[in-house]
């Protein structure tokens, strides 16, 4: 019951978490496993004689209380998978019409090409003349057109 448990609630930790759930699952289940019968039924294996019998009847003993321990979260984790998806699918019904789009954070590459593009633009902007959007010439007249300066 209790490795059921920690599966329902490792799955959803796990998301919260953004880690795998292999990570909750191990430090929930590591406490519970049966290590006081393992090193039973290993001293009582490594004595001989007529404990060898109690020996196996303990590892075998230790390895179903290990196998119950993994069946219960799995069985823990698949039950949580739908549960979660029913709870997204209500959140999103209750949570009503959105008056402002959502947030939208750029990570990665999208975020790279974006700036890189910006960048771009700038650079552009730079060798524009700003009152006309006219391309410049190295001493800054207009490209193709006569000077305007008056001389006298």
């Amino acid at each position: 019951m209790a490795a059921f448990f920690v599966g329902l609630v490792s799955y959803t930790v796990a998301g919260r978490l953004r880690v795998p759930p292999l990570v909750v699952v191990v430090s929930a289940v590591v406490p519970m496993l049966p290590g006081l019968l393992i090193y039973r039924g290993l001293s009582l294996l490594g004595e001989g004689g007529p404990a060898t019998s109690e020996g196996l009847l303990a590892l075998i003993t230790a390895a179903s209380v290990a196998t119950a321990l993994a069946s219960g979260v799995i069985l823990g984790e698949y039950v949580a998978q739908p549960l979660k998806r029913e709870a997204q699918k209500l959140e999103s019904r209750l949570a009503g019409p959105r008056l402002v789009g959502p947030l939208k954070v750029r990570t990665g590459r999208m975020a790279r090409r974006e700036a890189r593009r910006e960048a771009g633009d700038q650079h552009a902007d730079q060798h524009t003349d700003q009152s006309t959007d006219q391309p410049t010439d190295k001493q800054g007249d207009l490209a193709g057109r006569p000077s305007l300066a008056v001389e006298e």
